[in-house]
Formats: C-alpha cells, structure tokens, sequence
C-alpha cells in the first residue's frame, strides 16, 4: 500500500511500514493504487508507476484520482479519462465531468449529458438536457431529463 509522506514542503511515497519508495520532491501527489500515484511539479502533471518504475507524462492542467484505478484529466479546459497507463479511456473534448456521486457520473458536452460509472464505461448516452443528483433515504439517484421528460436512475 502506497502512503504519502511530507518533507520541507514537498510529497512524496513511502510503504505502510515506513520504508521511503520516492524522495519527497513532488508539490502534489495521490495514490491512484498500491503501485501508481499522481504525482505533479513544475513540469506538470505526471503518473509515477513505483513497479517498474515510470514517470509518465500527462500533458494537461489538472490531473486527479477517478472511479477505479482511472484518472480525469482536465486539458485546455476540457475533461477526459486516463487508464494507470497513461492510455486514453475518453479523450479529453467534454466540458464536465465529475467524479462524487458515488456509483456514476455526469458527463456532458454543448449542453448534453450522459452518465458514465466508476470503470469509465458510458451507462447514458449525451442525449439528456440536464441530469440532476438526487439523494433519498441514502441512496444516490439521478433524475435524466431530455425533452421535458425525466427518467430516474
């Protein structure tokens, strides 16, 4: 398991038990799983792969930890989603994309949404005018809205 670690200011990742994997060099970091965290200096946006070790560069803005073992991108203010790899899952070309409403996510581009779940697979299509949250008794739902007729999920 990768923690992270503080030093003069800057991150870096060490073992539960203590042991340092890298120096603490970096202004951000966030474990994306037990071998790759996103790491982030003056060059930018990176992911570190601790096995083997591999710095991939990721050429955006923002760059943070989404679903399961995937990472949002945000590049020229568009939004997309990265596998531990680095590979492109959905390229960066939708306005919005979030990443806390539990089981799925909104996605959306020229004032069309859909629904994408923690894998990054699509669950909606972009065809909805809005969808909204909802959240009853504890369970996250969604209310889809496409041509004034709402359907929940």
């Amino acid at each position: 398991m990768l923690d992270i670690y503080w030093k003069e200011g800057k991150m870096g990742f060490l073992t539960e038990q203590g042991m340092h994997l890298t120096t603490a060099r970096w202004r951000y970091a966030e474990r994306l799983d037990d071998r790759t965290g996103i790491v982030c200096d003056v060059a930018g946006y990176a992911l570190l792969r601790i096995h083997p070790r591999r710095l991939i560069s990721l050429d955006c803005e923002r760059a943070d930890r989404y679903g399961t073992g995937l990472v949002r991108i945000r590049r020229n203010g568009k939004y997309g989603l990265l596998d531990r790899d680095g590979q492109i899952i959905i390229p960066a070309e939708y306005d919005m994309l979030t990443r806390h409403y539990g089981q799925f996510n909104i996605i959306g581009r020229q004032r069309k949404y859909g629904l994408l779940n923690r894998l990054g697979e699509w669950v909606r299509p972009l065809v909805y005018d809005a969808i909204l949250p909802i959240s009853q008794r504890g369970n996250n739902r969604f209310a889809c809205i496409r041509r004034g007729k709402t359907e929940f999920l």
